[in-house]
């Protein structure tokens, strides 16, 4: 497969110096690593107790070698992950078109590279295809339905591990945190609930400082402007960084995949570009909080609302 000159991927390390081994030396397992383009940005940190593993990864990006090119992008005051994703991808496009982006913890199939590629020049004229995702959810999780005949699926819903767009979709998005009155808008809350009840619970965390998120607004403006992403049915990706060592993931194995690695992978997609009712369904389940949790966030949120105002009174 002809790779795309204008295509760069991007990579989002920090203190991690192992899971950054790990997934750069998964990558260049894929066919054709040798001729992309790469840009690695470290984040930085001002706490004393993580510039040792800080530093080891820097020193291990520095001795990396098999790609077409290597730029090392080294902070040294702490941007946080939303705004290292959002300047990053941003300063990538200023040179490329098209950007395939991991972060640390992101561990890629051999055949990563050619789906992402593949399907960059495929949509990349389909301006409601918003992006392309490496990751699917474990068969235990996501069931297809017995007749669904592609190897692939758009969903409404789009991932931020492992993933890739184009210039002219990552601009269009509006990074501003949006007012807490403006996101308790029902018609708002409806669109979001279709791809799980999380989603407005996070971008609620979000307008009120208590999260810091780029990929809640990234999917705010997937849902507003009717976008889907292209998913592979089998997972191409595993995100091993569910064991305790990432700032923004605790312990958990649930969503996890084993890739399968398998050489020369071909992949049918869906004649047209519209995300499958039951498979969507399914994932909005996934992604959704249970019945009691939901009633108790409520109750919190209602209590915490009554505080606020008996003490302006």
């Amino acid at each position: 497969m002809q790779i795309d000159n204008s295509t760069v991927i991007a990579i989002f390390a920090f203190k991690r110096p192992l899971h950054t081994r790990l997934i750069t030396e998964a990558l260049l397992r894929n066919h054709n690593i040798s001729n992309y383009s790469v840009y690695f940005f470290c984040d930085a940190s001002n706490n004393a107790s993580e510039q040792l593993d800080i530093q080891e990864t820097r020193k291990f990006i520095q001795s990396i070698e098999g790609f077409k090119s290597k730029r090392i992008f080294i902070q040294n005051e702490p941007l946080g992950l939303a705004n290292s994703i959002i300047r990053g991808v941003t300063q990538c496009l200023e040179s490329f078109s098209q950007v395939i982006v991991l972060e640390d913890d992101i561990l890629t199939d051999v055949n990563f590279l050619n789906f992402m590629n593949l399907c960059l020049e495929k949509y990349k004229d389909a301006p409601f295809v918003f992006g392309v995702g490496g990751y699917n959810y474990p068969n235990s999780l996501l069931k297809f339905p017995p007749n669904y005949p592609w190897d692939t699926y758009f969903s409404i819903r789009p991932s931020s591990w492992g993933w890739a767009t184009w210039k002219d979709r990552w601009e269009r998005i509006i990074w501003e945190n949006p007012h807490p009155d403006k996101i308790r808008n029902k018609r708002l809350i409806q669109c979001l609930n279709r791809g799980g009840t999380d989603l407005h619970n996070m971008l609620f965390e979000l307008s009120l400082g208590k999260i810091e998120s780029w990929a809640i607004r990234y999917l705010l403006h997937h849902f507003l402007n009717k976008h889907v992403t292209i998913f592979p049915r089998i997972s191409l990706v595993d995100n091993i960084g569910f064991d305790g060592t990432g700032r923004h993931c605790s312990y958990n194995t649930k969503l996890s995949n084993q890739l399968e690695n398998k050489r020369n992978k071909t992949w049918s997609f869906p004649p047209t570009i519209s995300s499958d009712m039951n498979l969507q369904k399914s994932i909005a389940q996934i992604n959704s909080y249970s019945f009691f949790y939901t009633l108790r966030l409520t109750l919190s949120r209602l209590r915490k609302k009554f505080i606020s105002r008996y003490h302006a009174e």
